[in-house]
Protein backbone atom coordinates (compact mmCIF):
# COMPACT_ATOMS: atom_id res chain seq x y z
CA UNK A 1 0.00 0.00 0.00
CA UNK A 2 2.99 2.15 0.66
CA UNK A 3 4.36 1.83 -2.39
CA UNK A 4 0.99 2.71 -4.00
CA UNK A 5 0.16 5.85 -2.44
CA UNK A 6 4.50 7.10 -3.25
CA UNK A 7 3.45 5.76 -6.62
CA UNK A 8 0.42 8.32 -6.62
CA UNK A 9 2.57 11.44 -5.04
CA UNK A 10 3.74 13.16 -7.67
CA UNK A 11 0.25 13.04 -9.14
CA UNK A 12 -0.44 14.64 -6.02
CA UNK A 13 1.80 17.01 -5.88
CA UNK A 14 1.04 18.53 -8.90
CA UNK A 15 -2.13 19.43 -7.68
CA UNK A 16 -1.16 20.30 -4.23
CA UNK A 17 1.15 22.85 -6.05
CA UNK A 18 -1.69 24.63 -7.63
CA UNK A 19 -4.34 24.14 -5.16
CA UNK A 20 -2.39 24.79 -2.17
CA UNK A 21 0.64 26.68 -3.18
CA UNK A 22 -0.76 28.78 -5.55
CA UNK A 23 2.12 27.76 -7.85
CA UNK A 24 1.58 28.05 -11.84
CA UNK A 25 0.79 25.04 -14.00
CA UNK A 26 4.23 25.26 -15.64
CA UNK A 27 5.85 25.31 -12.04
CA UNK A 28 4.14 22.91 -10.76
CA UNK A 29 4.67 20.08 -13.87
CA UNK A 30 8.26 21.13 -13.15
CA UNK A 31 8.36 20.25 -9.42
CA UNK A 32 6.53 17.11 -10.53
CA UNK A 33 8.88 15.97 -12.86
CA UNK A 34 11.49 16.62 -10.19
CA UNK A 35 9.96 14.50 -7.92
CA UNK A 36 9.43 11.71 -10.23
CA UNK A 37 13.25 11.16 -10.77
CA UNK A 38 13.72 11.54 -7.04
CA UNK A 39 11.43 8.63 -6.08
CA UNK A 40 12.77 6.84 -9.11
CA UNK A 41 15.90 7.41 -7.66
CA UNK A 42 15.37 6.09 -4.12
CA UNK A 43 12.80 3.50 -4.15
CA UNK A 44 14.02 -0.02 -5.48
CA UNK A 45 10.54 -1.04 -6.82
CA UNK A 46 10.68 1.82 -9.59
CA UNK A 47 13.42 1.41 -12.08
CA UNK A 48 15.48 4.34 -12.58
CA UNK A 49 18.53 4.21 -15.65
CA UNK A 50 20.20 6.92 -17.20
CA UNK A 51 18.77 5.78 -20.29
CA UNK A 52 15.25 6.01 -19.50
CA UNK A 53 15.78 9.50 -18.68
CA UNK A 54 16.93 10.17 -22.22
CA UNK A 55 14.10 7.75 -23.61
CA UNK A 56 11.38 10.12 -22.01
CA UNK A 57 12.98 13.16 -22.79
CA UNK A 58 13.20 11.84 -26.23
CA UNK A 59 9.97 10.60 -26.82
CA UNK A 60 8.49 13.98 -24.70
CA UNK A 61 10.38 16.21 -27.68
CA UNK A 62 8.66 14.31 -30.32
CA UNK A 63 5.16 14.29 -28.75
CA UNK A 64 5.22 17.86 -28.19
CA UNK A 65 6.58 18.23 -31.57
CA UNK A 66 3.37 16.48 -33.23
CA UNK A 67 1.07 19.26 -30.86
CA UNK A 68 3.37 21.89 -31.74
CA UNK A 69 2.84 21.48 -35.56
CA UNK A 70 -0.75 21.85 -34.72
CA UNK A 71 -1.05 24.89 -32.40
CA UNK A 72 1.38 27.20 -34.02
CA UNK A 73 0.37 27.22 -37.12
CA UNK A 74 -3.66 27.02 -34.98
CA UNK A 75 -2.66 30.72 -33.29
CA UNK A 76 -1.63 32.16 -36.90
CA UNK A 77 -4.78 30.53 -38.42
CA UNK A 78 -6.80 32.56 -35.60
CA UNK A 79 -5.50 35.62 -35.49
CA UNK A 80 -5.67 35.81 -38.95
CA UNK A 81 -9.37 35.16 -39.21
CA UNK A 82 -9.22 37.59 -36.57
CA UNK A 83 -7.99 39.99 -38.35
CA UNK A 84 -10.05 39.42 -41.49
CA UNK A 85 -13.18 40.31 -39.52
CA UNK A 86 -14.72 36.66 -39.23
CA UNK A 87 -14.08 35.94 -36.31
CA UNK A 88 -15.96 39.49 -34.72
CA UNK A 89 -18.79 38.47 -37.49
CA UNK A 90 -19.37 34.74 -36.55
CA UNK A 91 -19.39 35.86 -33.28
CA UNK A 92 -21.32 39.17 -33.63
CA UNK A 93 -24.38 36.68 -35.86
CA UNK A 94 -24.30 34.06 -32.94
CA UNK A 95 -25.10 36.81 -30.44
CA UNK A 96 -27.97 38.60 -32.26
CA UNK A 97 -29.58 35.16 -33.53
CA UNK A 98 -33.29 35.46 -31.86
CA UNK A 99 -32.35 32.51 -29.85
CA UNK A 100 -32.04 32.64 -26.02
CA UNK A 101 -28.28 32.37 -24.43
CA UNK A 102 -29.28 28.78 -23.26
CA UNK A 103 -30.26 27.74 -26.76
CA UNK A 104 -27.42 29.43 -28.70
CA UNK A 105 -25.00 27.49 -26.19
CA UNK A 106 -26.37 24.02 -26.34
CA UNK A 107 -26.47 24.23 -29.62
CA UNK A 108 -22.40 25.18 -29.72
CA UNK A 109 -21.70 22.74 -27.24
CA UNK A 110 -23.85 19.85 -28.23
CA UNK A 111 -23.45 20.38 -32.38
CA UNK A 112 -21.10 22.88 -33.77
CA UNK A 113 -17.73 22.77 -31.82
CA UNK A 114 -17.76 18.80 -31.30
CA UNK A 115 -18.41 18.32 -35.43
CA UNK A 116 -15.59 20.81 -35.76
CA UNK A 117 -13.44 19.02 -32.98
CA UNK A 118 -14.20 15.43 -34.28
CA UNK A 119 -12.65 16.24 -37.46
CA UNK A 120 -9.76 18.31 -36.75
CA UNK A 121 -8.99 17.45 -33.37
CA UNK A 122 -5.97 19.05 -31.20
CA UNK A 123 -8.58 21.75 -29.46
CA UNK A 124 -8.92 23.24 -32.97
CA UNK A 125 -12.41 23.92 -32.33
CA UNK A 126 -11.23 26.35 -29.56
CA UNK A 127 -9.82 29.10 -32.53
CA UNK A 128 -13.99 29.58 -33.09
CA UNK A 129 -15.74 28.81 -29.60
CA UNK A 130 -13.28 31.05 -27.54
CA UNK A 131 -14.35 33.94 -29.53
CA UNK A 132 -17.95 33.15 -29.69
CA UNK A 133 -17.91 33.03 -26.08
CA UNK A 134 -15.72 35.34 -24.70
CA UNK A 135 -18.55 38.12 -27.15
CA UNK A 136 -21.54 36.22 -25.06
CA UNK A 137 -20.45 36.37 -22.09
CA UNK A 138 -18.36 37.53 -18.93
CA UNK A 139 -14.83 36.30 -18.85
CA UNK A 140 -15.18 33.80 -16.52
CA UNK A 141 -18.32 31.94 -18.04
CA UNK A 142 -16.46 32.47 -20.98
CA UNK A 143 -13.40 30.29 -19.69
CA UNK A 144 -15.60 27.66 -18.11
CA UNK A 145 -17.22 27.23 -21.43
CA UNK A 146 -14.43 26.98 -23.74
CA UNK A 147 -13.58 23.49 -21.27
CA UNK A 148 -16.87 21.88 -21.75
CA UNK A 149 -16.56 22.56 -25.33
CA UNK A 150 -13.74 19.29 -25.30
CA UNK A 151 -15.83 16.89 -24.41
CA UNK A 152 -15.86 14.80 -27.24
CA UNK A 153 -12.29 13.70 -27.46
CA UNK A 154 -13.15 9.85 -27.62
CA UNK A 155 -14.45 11.16 -31.36
CA UNK A 156 -12.04 14.29 -31.83
CA UNK A 157 -9.47 13.83 -34.71
CA UNK A 158 -11.53 11.17 -36.69
CA UNK A 159 -11.89 9.13 -33.01
CA UNK A 160 -7.94 9.07 -33.12
CA UNK A 161 -7.99 7.78 -29.78
CA UNK A 162 -10.67 4.74 -30.56
CA UNK A 163 -8.45 3.73 -32.97
CA UNK A 164 -5.47 3.53 -31.04
CA UNK A 165 -7.33 1.64 -28.59
CA UNK A 166 -8.34 -0.71 -31.02
CA UNK A 167 -4.75 -0.91 -32.22
CA UNK A 168 -3.60 -1.26 -28.73
CA UNK A 169 -6.18 -3.92 -27.53
CA UNK A 170 -6.77 -6.44 -30.78
CA UNK A 171 -10.62 -5.46 -29.89
CA UNK A 172 -12.39 -4.22 -33.66
CA UNK A 173 -12.83 -0.02 -33.82
CA UNK A 174 -16.32 -0.42 -33.73
CA UNK A 175 -16.79 -2.75 -30.81
CA UNK A 176 -14.40 0.17 -29.11
CA UNK A 177 -16.46 2.74 -30.32
CA UNK A 178 -19.67 1.69 -29.50
CA UNK A 179 -18.92 0.80 -26.03
CA UNK A 180 -17.18 3.28 -25.39
CA UNK A 181 -20.45 6.11 -26.67
CA UNK A 182 -22.27 3.76 -24.22
CA UNK A 183 -20.04 3.96 -21.33
CA UNK A 184 -20.42 8.24 -22.01
CA UNK A 185 -23.89 8.03 -22.86
CA UNK A 186 -24.59 10.78 -19.13
CA UNK A 187 -22.00 12.42 -20.12
CA UNK A 188 -23.61 14.78 -22.75
CA UNK A 189 -26.04 15.39 -20.30
CA UNK A 190 -24.32 16.77 -17.86
CA UNK A 191 -22.20 18.54 -20.65
CA UNK A 192 -25.63 20.66 -21.03
CA UNK A 193 -26.68 20.95 -17.42
CA UNK A 194 -23.46 22.21 -16.12
CA UNK A 195 -23.69 24.39 -18.91
CA UNK A 196 -27.02 26.38 -18.19
CA UNK A 197 -25.47 26.31 -14.51
CA UNK A 198 -22.57 28.11 -15.50
CA UNK A 199 -24.49 30.76 -18.06
CA UNK A 200 -27.47 32.07 -14.95
CA UNK A 201 -26.51 29.92 -12.21
CA UNK A 202 -29.44 27.14 -10.56
CA UNK A 203 -32.30 29.37 -11.60
CA UNK A 204 -32.09 28.62 -15.22
CA UNK A 205 -30.87 25.06 -14.96
CA UNK A 206 -34.15 24.77 -12.79
CA UNK A 207 -36.15 26.57 -15.56
CA UNK A 208 -34.47 24.82 -18.57
CA UNK A 209 -33.42 21.39 -16.86
CA UNK A 210 -35.43 19.69 -19.53
CA UNK A 211 -33.49 21.57 -22.64
CA UNK A 212 -29.84 20.39 -21.22
CA UNK A 213 -31.58 16.85 -21.33
CA UNK A 214 -32.81 16.73 -24.80
CA UNK A 215 -30.33 17.96 -26.27
CA UNK A 216 -27.28 16.11 -24.06
CA UNK A 217 -29.62 12.55 -24.58
CA UNK A 218 -30.31 13.24 -28.58
CA UNK A 219 -26.31 13.55 -29.08
CA UNK A 220 -25.88 11.03 -27.08
CA UNK A 221 -28.12 8.53 -28.48
CA UNK A 222 -27.01 9.60 -32.14
CA UNK A 223 -23.11 8.80 -30.68
CA UNK A 224 -24.30 5.14 -30.00
CA UNK A 225 -26.34 5.28 -33.45
CA UNK A 226 -23.55 6.05 -35.08
CA UNK A 227 -20.99 3.67 -34.22
CA UNK A 228 -23.63 0.94 -34.16
CA UNK A 229 -23.28 1.56 -37.64
CA UNK A 230 -19.73 1.16 -37.46
CA UNK A 231 -19.12 5.07 -38.99
CA UNK A 232 -16.64 5.25 -35.90
CA UNK A 233 -14.23 7.48 -37.12
CA UNK A 234 -17.08 9.83 -38.84
CA UNK A 235 -19.33 9.33 -35.82
CA UNK A 236 -18.27 12.67 -33.97
CA UNK A 237 -18.79 14.75 -36.92
CA UNK A 238 -21.95 13.11 -38.05
CA UNK A 239 -23.88 13.37 -34.39
CA UNK A 240 -22.44 16.87 -33.80
CA UNK A 241 -24.20 17.79 -37.61
CA UNK A 242 -27.07 15.88 -37.57
CA UNK A 243 -28.09 17.10 -33.58
CA UNK A 244 -27.07 20.59 -34.77
CA UNK A 245 -29.57 20.29 -38.09
CA UNK A 246 -32.34 18.50 -35.58
CA UNK A 247 -32.60 21.48 -33.27
CA UNK A 248 -31.84 24.33 -35.38
CA UNK A 249 -35.33 22.88 -37.07
CA UNK A 250 -36.76 22.32 -33.73
CA UNK A 251 -36.28 26.20 -33.09
CA UNK A 252 -37.19 27.44 -36.57
CA UNK A 253 -40.29 25.86 -36.35
CA UNK A 254 -41.08 26.97 -32.81
CA UNK A 255 -40.34 30.28 -33.77
CA UNK A 256 -41.64 33.48 -34.78
CA UNK A 257 -38.77 34.70 -36.35
CA UNK A 258 -38.44 32.36 -39.48
CA UNK A 259 -36.57 34.45 -41.69
CA UNK A 260 -34.18 35.76 -39.23
CA UNK A 261 -33.20 32.32 -38.29
CA UNK A 262 -33.17 31.47 -41.70
CA UNK A 263 -30.78 34.34 -43.10
CA UNK A 264 -28.59 33.90 -39.89
CA UNK A 265 -28.17 29.95 -41.16
CA UNK A 266 -26.85 31.19 -44.57
CA UNK A 267 -24.35 34.09 -43.22
CA UNK A 268 -23.08 31.71 -40.78
CA UNK A 269 -22.14 28.90 -43.70
CA UNK A 270 -20.28 31.89 -45.89
CA UNK A 271 -18.49 32.91 -42.90
CA UNK A 272 -17.08 29.65 -42.24
CA UNK A 273 -15.52 29.27 -45.96
CA UNK A 274 -12.15 29.34 -44.43
CA UNK A 275 -13.03 26.50 -42.53
CA UNK A 276 -14.23 24.50 -45.47
CA UNK A 277 -10.80 25.25 -47.07
CA UNK A 278 -9.38 23.76 -43.78
CA UNK A 279 -11.22 20.45 -43.76
CA UNK A 280 -11.03 20.13 -47.40
CA UNK A 281 -6.95 19.99 -46.97
CA UNK A 282 -7.54 17.39 -44.14
CA UNK A 283 -9.83 15.68 -46.31
CA UNK A 284 -7.04 15.69 -48.73
CA UNK A 285 -4.03 14.47 -46.62
CA UNK A 286 -6.19 11.95 -45.80
CA UNK A 287 -6.81 10.09 -48.97
CA UNK A 288 -4.74 6.81 -49.12
CA UNK A 289 -2.91 7.34 -51.42
CA UNK A 290 -1.53 10.83 -51.05
CA UNK A 291 -1.27 10.05 -47.14
CA UNK A 292 0.97 7.19 -47.91
CA UNK A 293 3.23 9.49 -50.22
CA UNK A 294 3.67 12.71 -47.66
CA UNK A 295 3.93 9.99 -44.65
CA UNK A 296 7.01 8.99 -46.54
CA UNK A 297 8.36 11.94 -47.29
CA UNK A 298 9.45 12.49 -43.31
CA UNK A 299 8.99 10.25 -40.49
CA UNK A 300 10.90 10.86 -37.30
CA UNK A 301 10.68 7.78 -34.88
CA UNK A 302 11.67 7.24 -30.56
CA UNK A 303 10.48 3.60 -30.14
CA UNK A 304 6.80 3.09 -30.80
CA UNK A 305 6.31 7.40 -30.84
CA UNK A 306 6.16 8.74 -34.32
CA UNK A 307 5.76 12.13 -35.95
CA UNK A 308 4.78 12.47 -39.24
CA UNK A 309 4.38 16.35 -39.94
CA UNK A 310 2.92 15.88 -43.28
CA UNK A 311 0.27 13.73 -42.37
CA UNK A 312 -0.58 15.96 -39.55
CA UNK A 313 -3.55 18.60 -39.38
CA UNK A 314 -1.01 21.37 -39.07
CA UNK A 315 0.09 20.95 -42.41
CA UNK A 316 -3.14 21.55 -43.52
CA UNK A 317 -3.42 24.68 -41.18
CA UNK A 318 -0.19 25.66 -42.31
CA UNK A 319 -1.43 25.60 -46.23
CA UNK A 320 -5.14 27.11 -45.38
CA UNK A 321 -2.94 30.19 -43.57
CA UNK A 322 -0.78 30.15 -46.24
CA UNK A 323 -3.42 30.87 -48.98
CA UNK A 324 -5.64 33.37 -46.74
CA UNK A 325 -2.41 35.73 -45.56
CA UNK A 326 -1.27 35.90 -49.40
CA UNK A 327 -5.51 36.34 -50.66
CA UNK A 328 -6.03 39.16 -48.01
CA UNK A 329 -2.10 40.69 -47.62
CA UNK A 330 -2.98 40.99 -43.82
CA UNK A 331 0.08 41.83 -41.66
CA UNK A 332 0.47 39.16 -38.22
CA UNK A 333 1.95 40.44 -35.03
CA UNK A 334 4.56 37.22 -35.00
CA UNK A 335 6.73 39.04 -31.74
CA UNK A 336 3.32 38.68 -30.06
CA UNK A 337 2.31 35.10 -31.56
CA UNK A 338 5.52 33.70 -30.74
CA UNK A 339 5.31 35.04 -26.89
CA UNK A 340 2.53 33.04 -26.97
CA UNK A 341 3.46 29.74 -28.26
CA UNK A 342 6.53 29.97 -26.12
CA UNK A 343 4.18 29.54 -22.62
CA UNK A 344 1.85 27.17 -24.16
CA UNK A 345 4.39 24.74 -25.73
CA UNK A 346 6.65 24.96 -22.41
CA UNK A 347 3.90 23.52 -20.21
CA UNK A 348 2.50 21.42 -22.47
CA UNK A 349 6.40 19.69 -22.92
CA UNK A 350 6.53 19.65 -18.93
CA UNK A 351 3.10 17.83 -18.23
CA UNK A 352 4.80 15.01 -21.51
CA UNK A 353 7.96 14.69 -19.85
CA UNK A 354 6.14 14.20 -16.51
CA UNK A 355 3.43 11.33 -18.33
CA UNK A 356 6.56 9.95 -19.55
CA UNK A 357 8.59 9.51 -16.59
CA UNK A 358 6.05 7.94 -14.49
CA UNK A 359 5.70 5.10 -17.20
CA UNK A 360 9.55 4.92 -18.02
CA UNK A 361 10.19 4.52 -14.39
CA UNK A 362 7.44 2.14 -14.02
CA UNK A 363 5.48 4.25 -11.72
CA UNK A 364 2.27 4.11 -13.25
CA UNK A 365 3.27 0.09 -13.38
CA UNK A 366 3.24 0.03 -9.57
CA UNK A 367 -0.29 1.61 -9.10
CA UNK A 368 -1.50 -0.59 -11.25
CA UNK A 369 -0.21 -3.98 -10.11
CA UNK A 370 -1.30 -2.71 -6.76
CA UNK A 371 -5.15 -2.44 -8.74
CA UNK A 372 -4.61 -6.04 -10.32
CA UNK A 373 -3.95 -7.67 -6.84
CA UNK A 374 -7.29 -6.87 -6.03
CA UNK A 375 -9.96 -10.04 -5.82
CA UNK A 376 -13.14 -8.67 -5.95
CA UNK A 377 -14.26 -7.60 -9.72
CA UNK A 378 -16.94 -4.49 -8.35
CA UNK A 379 -13.30 -2.89 -6.75
CA UNK A 380 -11.70 -3.43 -9.89
CA UNK A 381 -14.70 -1.79 -12.22
CA UNK A 382 -15.04 1.06 -9.25
CA UNK A 383 -11.20 1.84 -9.97
CA UNK A 384 -11.26 1.56 -13.48
CA UNK A 385 -12.51 5.29 -14.24
CA UNK A 386 -10.09 6.62 -11.69
CA UNK A 387 -7.30 4.79 -13.90
CA UNK A 388 -8.41 6.01 -16.77
CA UNK A 389 -9.46 9.73 -15.37
CA UNK A 390 -5.82 9.83 -13.99
CA UNK A 391 -4.14 8.71 -17.00
CA UNK A 392 -5.51 11.21 -19.24
CA UNK A 393 -5.30 14.16 -16.80
CA UNK A 394 -1.52 13.12 -16.46
CA UNK A 395 -1.18 13.50 -20.62
CA UNK A 396 -3.61 16.20 -21.23
CA UNK A 397 -4.44 13.93 -24.14
CA UNK A 398 -6.74 11.02 -24.73
CA UNK A 399 -4.72 8.88 -26.74
CA UNK A 400 -1.45 9.56 -24.51
CA UNK A 401 -3.41 8.70 -21.80
CA UNK A 402 -4.14 5.46 -23.50
CA UNK A 403 -0.53 4.64 -24.03
CA UNK A 404 -0.21 4.93 -20.69
CA UNK A 405 -2.73 2.52 -18.99
CA UNK A 406 -4.59 0.74 -21.82
CA UNK A 407 -3.10 -2.31 -22.18
CA UNK A 408 -2.82 -2.42 -18.42
CA UNK A 409 -6.32 -1.76 -17.71
CA UNK A 410 -7.16 -4.59 -20.82
CA UNK A 411 -5.09 -7.13 -18.69
CA UNK A 412 -7.04 -6.14 -15.12
CA UNK A 413 -10.39 -6.45 -17.01
CA UNK A 414 -8.61 -9.72 -19.19
CA UNK A 415 -8.94 -11.40 -15.42
CA UNK A 416 -12.46 -11.87 -15.49
CA UNK A 417 -13.25 -11.51 -19.04
CA UNK A 418 -13.67 -8.09 -19.11
CA UNK A 419 -11.15 -6.62 -21.38
CA UNK A 420 -13.14 -4.64 -24.17
CA UNK A 421 -15.15 -3.18 -21.54
CA UNK A 422 -11.73 -1.83 -19.37
CA UNK A 423 -10.96 -1.02 -22.76
CA UNK A 424 -13.83 1.34 -23.48
CA UNK A 425 -13.74 2.66 -20.31
CA UNK A 426 -10.48 3.30 -20.26
CA UNK A 427 -10.60 5.24 -23.93
CA UNK A 428 -14.22 7.31 -22.50
CA UNK A 429 -12.76 8.34 -19.13
CA UNK A 430 -9.28 9.35 -20.21
CA UNK A 431 -10.76 11.35 -23.41
CA UNK A 432 -13.01 13.24 -21.07
CA UNK A 433 -11.38 14.36 -18.57
CA UNK A 434 -8.97 15.72 -20.58
CA UNK A 435 -10.63 19.53 -20.47
CA UNK A 436 -9.85 20.19 -17.28
CA UNK A 437 -6.22 18.76 -17.80
CA UNK A 438 -3.66 21.55 -16.94
CA UNK A 439 -1.96 21.59 -20.51
CA UNK A 440 -5.44 22.15 -21.85
CA UNK A 441 -6.32 24.83 -19.41
CA UNK A 442 -3.18 26.47 -20.28
CA UNK A 443 -4.13 26.49 -24.37
CA UNK A 444 -7.40 27.55 -23.13
CA UNK A 445 -5.59 30.84 -21.33
CA UNK A 446 -3.17 31.26 -24.59
CA UNK A 447 -5.96 31.33 -27.30
CA UNK A 448 -8.11 33.60 -25.13
CA UNK A 449 -5.02 36.19 -24.28
CA UNK A 450 -6.70 38.22 -27.37
CA UNK A 451 -9.69 38.41 -25.63
CA UNK A 452 -8.91 38.49 -22.08
CA UNK A 453 -5.72 40.36 -20.81
CA UNK A 454 -4.48 38.90 -17.53
CA UNK A 455 -1.27 39.53 -15.31
CA UNK A 456 0.91 36.73 -14.24
CA UNK A 457 -0.88 36.89 -10.91
CA UNK A 458 -4.00 36.69 -12.18
CA UNK A 459 -3.56 33.70 -14.56
CA UNK A 460 -1.93 31.69 -11.93
CA UNK A 461 -5.28 32.56 -10.14
CA UNK A 462 -7.04 31.74 -13.37
CA UNK A 463 -5.33 28.63 -13.66
CA UNK A 464 -6.53 27.36 -10.25
CA UNK A 465 -10.45 28.98 -10.75
CA UNK A 466 -10.71 26.45 -13.86
CA UNK A 467 -8.96 23.47 -12.24
CA UNK A 468 -11.27 23.30 -9.63
CA UNK A 469 -14.12 23.92 -11.66
CA UNK A 470 -12.82 20.95 -13.56
CA UNK A 471 -12.11 18.87 -10.88
CA UNK A 472 -15.84 19.30 -9.25
CA UNK A 473 -17.25 18.07 -13.24
CA UNK A 474 -15.34 15.85 -13.16
CA UNK A 475 -16.74 14.46 -9.96
CA UNK A 476 -19.83 14.34 -11.53
CA UNK A 477 -18.40 12.27 -14.49
CA UNK A 478 -17.24 9.81 -12.69
CA UNK A 479 -20.79 9.17 -10.90
CA UNK A 480 -21.78 8.66 -14.51
CA UNK A 481 -18.95 6.52 -15.37
CA UNK A 482 -19.99 3.65 -12.24
CA UNK A 483 -23.29 3.96 -13.20
CA UNK A 484 -22.88 2.88 -17.26
CA UNK A 485 -20.03 0.84 -16.25
CA UNK A 486 -22.03 -1.20 -13.96
CA UNK A 487 -25.09 -1.27 -16.39
CA UNK A 488 -22.79 -2.56 -19.09
CA UNK A 489 -21.11 -4.81 -16.79
CA UNK A 490 -24.60 -6.70 -15.89
CA UNK A 491 -26.76 -6.09 -18.65
CA UNK A 492 -25.03 -5.71 -21.40
CA UNK A 493 -22.37 -8.55 -23.29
Amino acid sequence: MIYFLIALSPFALCIFSIFILKRTATFSALLSCTFSIAIAILFPLFKFQDYLLYSAFFSSVILTSTIAIIIIPGLYFNNLLKKMGNIDKISSLIENLPLSSEKKTLILLLGILPAIESFTGFGISLLIGIPIFFRLYIPQKAFFLSMLSLNTIPWGTLAISTVVSSSLSGYSISAVGLKSAIISFLVFPIVGCVSLYVVNGVHLLRKKWYLAFTHGFVYALLLIYFNYLKLTELSGILTGIVSCLIFFAIYYNLSSKKQEIKKFFINFIKLLYPYFVLLAFIVLIRIQSINKFLHDICSIKWKSIELNPFVSPGIALTMTTIIFLLKYKKKLDHKQEWKKIKNVLLSLFLFILLARFMLEFRIIGVITEQISNIETNFLKLLILPLIGMLSGFIAGSNVGGNVLALTIQMDIGNSFNQGLLFVAGQNSAAGHIVFTSLPIIVLIITLASDYHSSSSLEIRKLENTMLKFGMKVSFLYLISFFFTIFISYIFIK
